[in-house]
């Protein structure tokens, strides 16, 4: 069956496969989990909730350790450029109290994004 949409995020729970073209090009022919996934480029991203006032220390001690920490919600941030595991040994090391530690999967947005970056002007990507 073929389903053309707009709808990035209801096409990642019913497709088996994805076809992205842009002007007559084909960017991408991929089954859904490839290009969520390494196939697209995705770099792991995990949120981490800690005590406010760690917040300062976690980013530091996070930075330190090769990761980009982007400033969430409450007292969460966004890792990237670290493995879950990385950070959670990292912020056990440091005797942070961890209130989440959550590795967020890449999305079928965050892959057309990708694909899409240099002709959409501030594209960015979420995950």
């Amino acid at each position: 069956m073929l389903v053309s949409s707009h709808l990035i995020h209801e096409l990642q729970s019913i497709a088996d496969r994805i076809v992205v073209l842009d002007r007559r090009r084909v960017l991408a022919d991929a089954d859904t989990a490839t290009l969520c996934g390494a196939g697209a480029g995705a770099v792991d991203t995990v949120r981490v909730r800690v005590q406010p006032d760690q917040l300062e220390e976690l980013g530091t001690v996070l930075r330190r350790a090769g990761g980009s920490v982007v400033p969430q919600s409450g007292s969460a941030v966004a890792v990237t450029g670290l493995a879950a595991t990385a950070v959670g040994e990292l912020v056990a090391a440091h005797a942070l109290t961890v209130y989440e530690l959550t590795p967020l999967a890449p999305t079928l947005e965050d892959a057309y994004l990708r694909l899409v970056a240099d002709d959409l002007p501030g594209a960015t990507c979420t995950a």
